[in-house]
């Protein structure tokens, strides 16, 4: 923004008619337009990218929740289960290799949900996430460099010096 400010004080030194100066009042309409439309696509494209990755998360949170949660419950009723046996007069190595299989098959049954790393369909919603964020930032670049570049060539018309922004 001061570099901004700096270049539009000296083209108002270079501007010294009416028309240079119209022409001045107009490129930098043009400029600040520009910036304040780059500064919200790209705000919005972040907005977009952390809404994204908040979902992602809490989605993902549920599954390991809910992974905690079955197997605490099979964990519970696998000592529950172990305890009865041993009260009961179970052998007690018999009763340790049940309540060893019980855990091991719940483990099985249900993996823990995979970090982001491990889990292609949860690496590829981020990486779409990431590809949507950084192909509207080079757009909202490209649309800038574009109005600029126009905005540039008009003020050149009026004011030939060579002006760069």
């Amino acid at each position: 923004d001061t570099k901004r400010e700096t270049k539009f004080k000296d083209l108002e030194i270079k501007a010294t008619t009416t028309e240079q100066q119209a022409a001045l009042a107009v490129y930098k309409v043009s400029v600040e337009n520009a910036v304040t439309a780059r500064k919200a696509a790209i705000d919005t494209a972040v907005a977009t990218f952390r809404t994204g990755m908040d979902t992602l998360n809490a989605g993902h949170q549920t599954l390991v929740d809910a992974a905690k949660t079955a197997m605490n419950k099979v964990r519970t009723d696998a000592i529950a289960t172990a305890k009865s046996d041993c009260a009961g007069g179970m052998d007690p190595k018999t009763t340790e290799a049940t309540f060893r299989a019980t855990l091991e098959a719940a483990r099985n049954a249900n993996p823990a949900p995979k970090r982001a790393e491990k889990n292609p369909e949860l690496k590829s919603q981020v990486q779409a996430l990431i590809l949507a964020r950084k192909t509207a930032v080079q757009a909202a670049q490209a649309t800038f460099k574009t109005a600029i570049d126009a905005a540039r060539a008009e003020l050149t018309k009026v004011i030939p010096a060579p002006v760069k922004n």
